[in-house]
């Protein structure tokens, strides 16, 4: 089954909202991207991915330059394996033969250990065999530590290495939101944005006499998680409809703003095309309802806090899709 899916990953390419994310990252607007998939297409699209070694791990002195993968695997990926034993860990490909003849691969330095302490007439040790680096249901993170890390950092706006510097918006995607795990996260992000913003707004409505909550944190997925209470504010809107519908869209926003800014150079005239090209395939794969219903969503874009972007405001059709708040989803119960 290994076998499968990894052939299966390789043979995968990036959709159109993985296109997006890599478009925002090269406009500096992506702060990070937690995935619970284990296909690893965010580096095909050119995120750089992974959980790496911490900085005291490695020998790196405090202050010294240490940027955080954009991309963190939270159930890790199908790229590599390794030792349950001794930790040894390569990559998942040199072992195809293996794994397509059914065979779980042993773990070669394992295996050379024992090979030496039988030369030395040592007593035999077990050998290690190997495993795929994807986090199942209920078993905890290899790398749960790195990972852990890395989210208290986004938390307390350390994670770009550069100051202060938090999310303006959280955008949650295609999940059914289920894993504890994720729960907490994004809980997390949604308790630490509007605390950043009902402070803004504070300051805000002190010189203008208006209060009113932005939409920071976007839940876009066909069915909302169940059960809805567990999500009462947490969420500012529901994003109901396809992604890669959203992605189109979201990409054609962004496309006006680069050519309004008569975008120059080689790699931005790149960017504008590779986009193009890609809302083309997307047009030409998606049947649109008949009946559009229109979609409105508010400050798209993963913003740095330091960003001078304006909010940008989007509506256009999506199958079906429409946006329900939260007080609404409250009233349906």
């Amino acid at each position: 089954m290994i076998y499968e899916l990894s052939t299966l990953s390789q043979a995968a390419i990036p959709t159109p909202f993985h296109q997006v994310l890599r478009m925002l990252d090269d406009r500096g607007k992506l702060l990070r991207v937690y995935t619970q998939n284990i296909d690893a297409l965010e580096l095909k699209a050119g995120l750089s991915f992974g959980v790496h070694e911490l900085p005291e791990h490695r020998g790196i002195s405090h202050g010294a330059e240490y940027k955080t993968p954009r991309c963190i695997p939270l159930h890790g990926t199908l790229q590599t394996m390794y030792c349950e034993g001794c930790a040894f860990s390569s990559s998942l490909e040199e072992h195809w033969t293996s794994l397509a003849s059914g065979i779980r691969p042993i773990c070669p330095k394992c295996d050379n250990v024992e090979l030496s302490r039988t030369k030395l007439g040592k007593r035999p040790h077990s050998v290690g065999s190997l495993r795929p680096g994807v986090v199942l249901y209920g078993e905890t993170h290899r790398e749960g530590d790195r990972v852990g890390k890395i989210v208290s950092d986004d938390f307390q706006g350390k994670g770009n290495g550069q100051g202060k510097c938090y999310a303006d918006v959280v955008l949650v995607v295609g999940t059914s939101l289920k894993v504890p795990g994720t729960m907490q996260i994004v809980k997390g992000f949604s308790q630490q944005i509007h605390s950043n913003a009902a402070t803004n707004s504070a300051r805000s409505s002190c010189s203008t006499g208006i209060h009113q909550r932005p939409a920071k944190v976007l839940y876009l997925n066909l069915n909302f998680p169940t059960p809805t209470n567990t999500w009462s504010g947490v969420f500012d809107a529901w994003i109901q409809g396809d992604a890669q519908a959203f992605a189109a869209m979201l990409c054609d926003e962004m496309l006006k703003e680069l050519q309004a800014d008569g975008a120059q150079g080689t790699k931005r005239k790149q960017q504008v095309d590779n986009a193009e090209s890609t809302n083309r395939k997307r047009r030409r794969n998606t049947k649109l309802s008949s009946t559009p219903k229109k979609i409105l969503f508010l400050s798209t874009y993963i913003e740095n806090s330091e960003g001078n972007a304006t909010a940008c405001r989007v509506s256009g059709p999506s199958p079906g899709g429409h946006v329900a708040s939260q007080e609404k989803l409250g009233k349906q119960e």
